[in-house]
């Protein structure tokens, strides 16, 4: 069994064709995309698919623990693969919209402040634009 089949398994959600192909192109896109782009590609694989579709099923795969949703430097909502379970951030590189995961999460720098004004927090996101080595130095040339 597959990571992305325990996945949906373990949380009693029917894996379709369109949801495999789903998962997997997002898993082979190596980067956090648009659900347009997630439509696009999807579409080679499973060429009646809509893009309603893709939407109903983006939530079902963020529910499931295969994809987390990322704020993009250009406004637009972005979508990555996750293979794990860990709370995590992204840098997101601005040259090959490379995604990269990191464990360091700030808000816990930040508990005194919420407990200080009676804050609770339900939820939040961090992510750091910049671009990854290779476009770096693609970038200095």
């Amino acid at each position: 069994m597959t990571y992305i089949e325990k996945c949906f398994k373990d949380k009693g959600i029917r894996i379709t064709g369109q949801r495999r192909v789903l998962a997997e192109t997002l898993k082979e896109a190596g980067r956090a995309v648009t659900a347009r782009e997630l439509f696009r590609e999807a579409k080679a694989a499973w060429p009646d698919m809509n893009f309603s579709t893709v939407y109903r099923n983006i939530q079902i795969l963020k529910d499931i623990g295969l994809a987390c949703e990322i704020a993009g430097s250009d406004g637009n909502t972005l979508y990555a693969y996750r293979d794990d379970e860990e709370h995590h951030h992204h840098m997101i590189c601005k040259g090959c919209g490379k995604t990269i995961p990191f464990e360091f999460c700030p808000i816990e720098e930040l508990k005194g402040v919420f407990d200080d004004a009676g804050f609770v927090p339900t939820g939040h996101s961090f992510e750091v634009y910049g671009y990854c080595r290779e476009c770096s130095k693609r970038r200095r040339k």
